[in-house]
């Protein structure tokens, strides 16, 4: 008998035509569909058997009239490896049996990476550290199927170890020391024996050994951010009295600006001249409590969201420095969240009317915090969304205050049985092995950046706290503050200086511009008479933006007025506040000043004019982005000016 060719038929009844059809199936994943059509003269269909070509055997096929003599056969099958494979399909007749031959492409399952972000101190090896996690679509892939390649971003590397991951699926693991202090942009690719690759793009933060701390004192008279080393030495006042008080400051990812819940008291009668400079705390015309950002000189103010209670505002960051995630007391505990680059209304994320202490996870893609359901907080973890809302973990204790470790394997938090103290406790993200660090009564808990230390508020007698650090397995507690009543230590990571995020969560695999020390020569001031200059030769009257960037880049200014008005919904809304309506920012685009900015610092001139036309008077904000040449974009930052 002559051999048939892929879609050819033999019989022994009559048939007007036949072909298989061309299968395309993804290894490990079960392929259904049809595999064959059939047009018969003669005979009735009784059967078919498919074999699909991998040496499993054969499966019943499915038979379909889908017109007079016309039939077409399916299967289901699933393929163990990816490659091609013949397929043969026999149909069984009351004239005989009828084969039609057909092939199969098999793809090699994709795989799905993700980065984990990495916080060490410089001297410190990294020694088979855990850098990405992955999945394979293919449900029956070995470890010895894969094999990862480490780009470190310093010109090194070096091959990745592949261990299951105790979450699921698959982990990248590798070893590396660094010679400088900065942030590394790190790539991890992933292969697979079938030819598939996959790369996630992840940072190393690097910081020099000690690092420092800032923390609210009241040391001054009012409760000021002060910031000090880690051995408790340059202890020194950030925030000045004149300008309000500000409460739990928050070190962002990047170390370039501190997030705080405050009150910035308002000048209702601003300096007359316009060419006088002031201090850079100068006060704003905004007399709301809120959540602000500053610079670390404590320059730059900008507020991003009205809180009614800013000293539990307890605002913390998201890894990429793009939102902030901060508590509501009014009227009940709730978590927020804004964008860092602009006014936006916020996100409510939780509805309980019972959450506080929010702390994003190292990778972005989870918030811990507390929720008490009922007479005892709990550990529950939601995404960056809001969805997803899930307890953690829950003891006889109430638990408060969680706050991941930087390498995300281990969770401090606030631990107080009911009548008792409180103290920080240790357990696994997934709220295993919890143990008591310290039996000095706590709150506050912070990790260092490499961590092998936690900052905390030690509670005295009288009810005052002081910052302590004890080492991560509970040993080697000192006492670092001694006068005043001190809260809420947070630790300043490394500045970024070679930061890869982009836009959004999107990873570019090379460096972005860095914009740094965004500040206002004077943030309050009378519009100058002249439009504002092209190029700056000199500050006119009216004020002048500051900044340096890491590259050469075109610069983006943009120009809104922003106002308080009054929650309606899910939206702000000016005009009469109702009585018991709760109060918001509305931003509204004005203007945009374009400029090309050199490395290094910059200064752009603003007269307080857009072209010719003249601000009106009231409070603005400066929203500021750098653009290389190729596209890529900085990190937004925010300035808050008054027009008098």
């Amino acid at each position: 008998m002559t051999s048939l060719g892929a879609g050819e038929a033999a019989s022994a009844a009559s048939n007007l035509g036949t072909s298989g059809v061309p299968v395309n199936a993804v290894e490990g994943n079960a392929f259904s569909g049809v595999v064959a059509h059939f047009v018969l003269s003669t005979g009735v269909p009784s059967g078919a058997t498919i074999n699909w070509g991998d040496g499993q055997s054969t499966s019943p096929g499915i038979v379909a009239q889908t017109g007079t003599n016309s039939y077409d056969v399916a299967g289901t099958h699933t393929y163990a490896e990816e490659g091609g494979f013949p397929v043969t399909v026999t149909l069984h007749t009351s004239e005989g049996d009828v084969t039609a031959n057909g092939g199969a492409a098999v793809a090699d399952a994709p795989l799905t990476i993700a980065g984990i972000p990495v916080d060490v101190a410089r001297g410190t090896p990294l020694t088979n550290q855990q850098l990405a996690t992955f999945t394979d679509a293919d449900p029956v892939g070995t470890l010895t199927d894969y094999w990862a390649t480490i780009n470190w971003g310093d010109g090194n590397t070096t091959a990745g170890t592949i261990g299951a991951n105790q979450g699921g699926g698959f982990a990248v693991n590798g070893s590396h020391s660094y010679a400088a202090a900065t942030t590394y942009g790190v790539a991890i690719t992933v292969h697979d024996v079938g030819g598939a690759t996959s790369t996630a793009f992840t940072t190393v933060a690097v910081s020099l050994p000690g690092g420092n701390l800032a923390f609210a004192s009241t040391r001054s008279g009012k409760s000021e951010i002060w910031t000090m080393h880690a051995d408790g030495t340059a202890q020194s006042q950030l925030t000045s009295n004149s300008a309000g008080e500000f409460f739990s400051p928050s070190w962002a990812p990047d170390g370039a600006r501190l997030a705080a819940g405050a009150t910035v008291l308002g000048r209702q009668r601003p300096v007359a001249l316009a060419s006088v400079v002031f201090p850079g705390d100068v006060l704003l015309t905004v007399p709301e409590p809120g959540v602000w950002v500053l610079n670390p000189d404590g320059t730059g103010l900008s507020r991003l969201a009205i809180v009614q209670q800013p000293a539990t505002a307890t605002p913390a960051w998201s890894r990429d420095t793009r939102r902030i995630a901060y508590v509501e007391r009014s009227p009940a505990p709730d978590i927020f969240a804004v964008p860092t680059g602009s006014v936006q209304f916020p996100t409510m994320l939780t509805q309980t009317k019972r959450s506080n202490g929010p702390d994003w996870s190292p990778k972005g893609d989870r918030i811990a915090y507390s929720f008490k359901p009922g007479g005892l907080g709990q550990i529950w973890t939601m995404d960056p969304d809001g969805h997803h809302q899930t307890p953690l973990f829950a003891d006889a204790r109430s638990n408060t205050s969680p706050t991941y470790s930087p390498d995300l394997t281990r969770l401090a938090y606030v631990g107080t049985l009911p009548g008792d103290v409180s103290h920080i406790f240790i357990a696994s993200t997934s709220g295993l092995n919890p143990r008591m660090l310290t039996s000095t009564v706590g709150i506050d808990p912070s990790w260092s950046p490499d961590g092998t230390k936690i900052a905390f508020t030690a509670l005295t007698s009288t009810g005052r706290g002081q910052i302590h650090v004890v080492n991560a397995d509970g040993t080697g507690e000192r006492t670092l503050t001694h006068s005043g009543d001190n809260r809420h230590p947070t630790w300043r990571r490394n500045t970024c200086t070679n930061i890869l995020f982009c836009v959004g969560n999107v990873v570019a695999c090379a460096a972005c511009p860095t914009l740094a020390t965004y500040s206002l020569r004077v943030p309050v001031f009378h519009v100058g008479p002249r439009p504002t200059a092209l190029i700056a030769r000199a500050v006119p009257t009216g004020t002048a933006f500051r900044y340096t960037l890491s590259a050469n880049a075109r610069v983006q200014i943009a120009i809104s007025h922003v106002r308080t008005g009054h929650r309606v919904g899910r939206r702000c809304k000016l005009g009469k506040t109702p009585r018991g309506a709760l109060p918001c920012l509305l931003s509204t685009r004005v203007g945009l000043l374009r400029r090309h900015g050199h490395k290094g610092p910059n200064t752009t001139a603003f007269s307080g004019r857009l072209g010719r036309r003249a601000l009106a008077l009231g409070h603005y904000q400066a929203g500021i982005v750098a653009i290389d040449a190729r596209g890529r974009r900085s990190v937004p930052r925010l300035l808050d000016f008054d027009v008098v």
